[in-house]
């Protein structure tokens, strides 16, 4: 047989299509490449933005209490680093960082900074405070050992109460509390202390606090132990803390007795947790050792509404 030859119009249409195929391969090819080209574009700016990030470098250290110096744990401090120069304005500062004290006298802390910020021809200071709303009670500072490269010794920054400063709490005698009001139930603190005690020795848990304590009469002592969540417990027991007699739940939602709560007594070896709108009394007994600590809410409270003014009688 013989071959058929194929009309011009269709061979038309076979080269047509062909063409039409090869430039389509084409088209898949460029588009193949340039997504590949955008793919590495992309992998080159992601590497050069990593590279542009500076080193960090870190300062470590210790905030130590100078001697005779005390601080609540809970204190918040501030440390920060900066260039040592005379001039002024002082520059700012190269890093800082916020932290609290610990239940110890040292508070370890550390601190990063970029190695751009500091030269290795001049000298930096680290300045740490204990402060609250603005109010300085201890500050130190220490010559920074900065490294622009590697990483610095350990250094050590001692606090001290700054000239005229206000004290951070102040220190009373249990034995002298008969100035306080008589709606401050601490102070009968010295004939509640015995009981108080005995009451509790019997409890357990975490964040506890004596929010009252008073003299029943017929040689007892009645003991509202609370947490910070409110729940707590409340006792009896003998004046002379030999033992206590009664005890049982109470809990947050029990309607608080007058006076109750302001102040609170912590008791040694505990310490409160430094705060806003708080004024804190270190109890201390008759050869100066210490009890435990007074914690007075500050806080100023919503005046109550005024009374309508009378209308004139006409």
């Amino acid at each position: 047989m013989k071959p058929t030859a194929v009309p011009f119009p269709a061979r038309g249409r076979v080269l047509a299509f062909a063409v039409m195929s090869t430039h389509l391969l084409s088209v898949i090819r460029l588009s193949v490449a340039l997504i590949a080209a955008a793919g590495i574009a992309g992998c080159g700016q992601r590497n050069a933005g990593t590279g542009s990030e500076q080193p960090k470098r870190e300062i470590s250290g210790v905030l130590v209490l100078a001697p005779g110096q005390s601080m609540p744990a809970g204190m918040p401090l501030e440390i920060e680093l900066a260039e040592l120069t005379p001039a002024e304005p002082a520059p700012a500062a190269i890093a800082t960082a916020r932290l609290e004290s610990g239940d110890a006298a040292e508070t370890p802390f550390s601190l990063q900074y970029e190695a751009a910020k500091v030269q290795s021809a001049r000298q930096y200071v680290l300045r740490a405070r204990a402060a609250i709303q603005g109010t300085v009670y201890l500050a130190g500072s220490a010559l920074a050992p900065v490294a622009v490269q590697g990483t610095a010794f350990p250094v050590d920054v001692v606090l001290r109460r700054p000239p005229n400063a206000s004290p951070l709490y102040l220190d009373v005698s249990v034995l002298r509390l008969d100035y306080k009001g008589e709606s401050d139930w601490s102070g009968k603190l010295r004939e509640v202390m015995p009981g108080m005690l005995a009451c509790l020795r019997s409890v357990s848990g975490e964040d506890l606090g004596v929010s009252k304590a008073w003299n029943m009469g017929g040689g007892k002592v009645g003991v509202r132990i609370r947490a910070a969540n409110g729940n707590g417990f409340e006792c009896v027991a003998l004046a002379d803390g030999s033992k206590f007699e009664t005890l049982s739940g109470l809990p947050s939602f029990a309607q608080a007795l007058p006076g109750e709560g302001n102040p609170v007594f912590v008791p040694a070896p505990a310490s409160p947790k430094m705060a806003e709108c708080r004024r804190y009394e270190r109890v201390l007994g008759g050869v100066k050792e210490t009890l435990g600590w007074l914690v007075y809410d500050t806080c100023p409270r919503d005046a109550p509404p005024a009374a309508p003014a009378a209308r004139p009688s006409t």
